[in-house]
């Protein structure tokens, strides 16, 4: 893990007075880490994969998170739904190694003044730089921290519409089965869905607007259309695939920066495969 918010600073350049410049640093800054050592050490048994992989499932640091969500049925063919995801922290005590960069100096470059020429022996620029780091010192630690999970939030609402489909018949999946049988599913659905996402620096949000198209029991297809404040142009697609109860999918966002990778601010591609059980 890798943790830096909240630095403050900065470098500045003015007119001096023993010197044509003064230049001012004022820092406050800390970079926290955890694990980092060992993926830095594996580089010489050449397995960082490994390495990662373990520290990815084992690394010794703990937490708690939840996701909270609903689904409601406004009428037959209105659907609201919401997600609250990733509310919890990690605490980390595990092979932490933290560094920070606290204090505020002004230096007007090399000042050589008579009575240093005395001792031929004076190392000015070394007393230059002794000078900084006693005022705007850089340590280390191996503190412990907590981590807050960016907290995501999912906001949409669904119009069902066009040709109805068939459905297998009743899930009988709660208590009272006959308060269970299955809604019927419309071929068409257009909607739109708000997300935020928790960030060191505020909030982000984004609107999205979709249109599915299902094709029977098995198959949907879904286009959609994002705006946040990185792109006006951002296309989606996606494919899911219900195979009895594998259920498999794949999603892209923002298809035009798939012409430019390296240009692109943001692009995503994933692949997903889910085993649905009824109890049976």
């Amino acid at each position: 893990d890798f943790d830096s918010t909240h630095n403050t600073g900065y470098l500045v350049t003015t007119e001096g007075e023993s010197n044509i410049f003064a230049t001012t640093l004022n820092a406050d800054m800390e970079l926290r880490t955890s694990g980092a050592r060992a993926l830095y050490n594996a580089r010489d048994d050449d397995n960082v994969a490994g390495t990662a992989i373990k520290r990815a499932f084992f690394g010794g640091n703990l937490g708690v998170g939840i996701d909270l969500g609903f689904t409601y049925h406004l009428n037959e063919q209105t659907v609201l739904t919401g997600s609250l995801l990733d509310v919890g922290f990690i605490s980390h005590t595990n092979e932490t190694k933290n560094y920070t960069l606290k204090g505020s100096a002004t230096v007007e470059g090399v000042i050589i003044t008579p009575e240093g020429t005395i001792n031929p022996d004076t190392d000015f620029y070394q007393d230059l730089i002794n000078g900084i780091e006693e005022t705007v010192p850089y340590e280390q630690n191996n503190d412990s921290y907590i981590n807050f999970r960016p907290t995501k939030l999912y906001a949409s609402l669904r119009y069902n519409f066009g040709e109805q489909i068939a459905r297998k018949g009743n899930c009988e999946c709660g208590i009272n089965a006959t308060r269970n049988t299955l809604r019927s599913k419309y071929a068409n659905s257009v909607g739109g869905q708000i997300y935020m996402i928790n960030r060191p620096r505020g909030p982000q949000t984004a609107l999205t607007g979709f249109y599915q198209r299902r094709f029977g029991n098995s198959i949907a297809v879904k286009g959609t259309y994002t705006v946040d404040k990185f792109s006006y142009t951002n296309l989606g697609l996606g494919l899911n695939l219900q195979l009895g109860p594998v259920n498999l999918y794949a999603m892209a966002d923002n298809l035009l920066a798939y012409r430019n990778l390296a240009d692109s601010r943001y692009a995503s591609f994933q692949l997903g495969l889910n085993i649905i059980s009824w109890g049976k």
